[in-house]
């Protein structure tokens, strides 16, 4: 069983192989995201006219075709299309969607939301996204063959592409905030960073906006158009094994337009608005149109950490930065004409001090020196850790450290810095 999804512009042709190779067109609406659907070869019987999603009930080994937000059987009834009827094909033919005493053919109605958005395959069922609401679609056989529950009726989806799953769990973007479901329960996710994007997204571009997964890392990536955008512009990032979120903006080249995981291909690949597909996760380099090797522009921010519990100053005089370069310099960015030279990989550390929560920041201190120090690898021969100490002298009641760096060739790991601090009074 194949199952091929390509996309050219507003069409989108969706190959089914079963026994031979057919192949149903569908043409968009957007106002409704229903697709027109006709039917090869012309045996097939009561075929959804318009449906919102076509998609193969992945819960079990039937070939079950289930049709979304879809017109009603019969179709000589001239009926218009219900957004949130489910109708499924017969278990042996995957053309044939009247229900009957011969067939498995079937349908079920979603009680709560307008319209459905997205169905989303998993291992144990099928997850179907209204507006308001998660339900539950499982193949059970019999004379029901599928029984529909509701999960929730108090969830949201930003886009009807702003969900993936991963590892049997689903992650997706709501209006104002990120979920996961586990198979059993909804959680929201403590998202640090959902200032940044709920108060700065184009709800008007919402079919945009789109989740990808990147298991390696454990990650999963949201790509969306911030305000006043009409193109992918921003990304957030969940690590949902340690619990950490980071965003940052599309540029350099960064604009992603459709994400598949590593699995059948040994990384990421990426397609990108310059007409493009990237491997992603290789080397320590960026690519684009023209080269493997640009350098890369890479950063780290901590939170701004109160010192002293806030209530007083204190003096940091070094520290211990525990940087790692074991990996700069590999064969995939030096080799070749256009691979980049062998460096002495280097970072920026520095520290961001606040006086009081309110205040502005700064990175010099009361002699007008630079908060920054370059830390570099022990030799340009033997890449190892960074053991030297680094003497930055900066007062504040709370602090930030930034590490970055902006060569080519280089990778660097980020271990447990540590600071030589002292109280130094209240006042500022």
């Amino acid at each position: 069983r194949l199952i091929y999804f390509t996309r050219y512009q507003d069409d989108l042709l969706f190959n089914y192989r079963y026994g031979s190779i057919y192949r149903w067109v569908f043409q968009s609406s957007p106002s409704t995201r229903a697709v027109l659907l006709s039917a090869s070869p012309s045996s097939g019987t009561e075929v959804p006219t318009e449906v919102t999603q076509v998609l193969i009930a992945q819960d079990n080994q039937s070939n079950i075709i289930l049709a979304l937000g879809c017109t009603p059987y019969p179709a000589s009834g001239g009926a218009d299309r219900d957004p949130l009827l489910i109708r499924w094909s017969d278990i042996t033919n995957p053309f044939n969607f009247t229900p009957s005493d011969t067939t498995t053919a079937g349908s079920l109605t979603v009680q709560n939301g307008s319209q459905i958005i997205k169905g989303v395959p998993t291992n144990r069922e099928t997850l179907i996204f209204t507006e308001s609401s998660l339900n539950s679609l499982k193949f059970v056989g019999g004379f029901d063959v599928f029984r529909l529950e509701e999960v929730s009726s108090n969830t949201t989806l930003a886009g009807p592409n702003a969900v993936a799953s991963v590892d049997g769990v689903t992650f997706w973007m709501g209006i104002n905030k990120f979920y996961m479901y586990n198979g059993s329960q909804i959680s929201t996710l403590d998202c640090t960073v959902s200032e940044e994007v709920f108060k700065n997204y184009n709800t008007d571009q919402a079919d945009q906006f789109f989740a990808g997964i990147n298991s390696e890392y454990h990650e999963v990536w949201w790509f969306y158009c911030a305000v006043g955008s009409t193109t992918i512009n921003r990304y957030v990032v969940y690590n949902y094994v340690e619990k950490v979120w980071y965003y940052g903006d599309c540029d350099d080249n960064f604009d992603r337009t459709a994400w598949s995981d590593a699995g059948v291909r040994p990384t990421v690949q990426a397609a990108s608005d310059d007409g493009y597909i990237y491997d992603h996760e290789v080397g320590n380099n960026a690519a684009n149109s023209t080269t493997d090797h640009n350098a890369m522009s890479a950063f780290i921010t901590s939170a701004s950490v109160p010192m002293e519990e806030g209530g007083k100053f204190v003096l940091l005089q070094k520290i211990i930065p525990d940087i790692d370069f074991t990996h700069s310099n590999t064969t995939t960015d030096t080799q070749g004409s256009t691979g980049g030279e062998v460096v002495t990989p280097t970072v920026d550390f520095s520290v961001i001090a606040k006086k009081n929560p309110g205040a502005a920041t700064y990175t010099t201190n009361e002699s007008g020196e630079t908060l920054t120090d370059a830390v570099t690898a022990v030799s340009s021969s033997t890449i190892d850790q960074f053991t030297q100490q680094a003497y930055l002298r900066a007062r504040g009641r709370s602090m930030a450290i930034k590490i970055a760096s902006s060569a080519k060739n280089v990778a660097w790991e980020l271990g447990v810095p540590r600071a030589e601090v002292r109280p130094d009074g209240r006042r500022g």
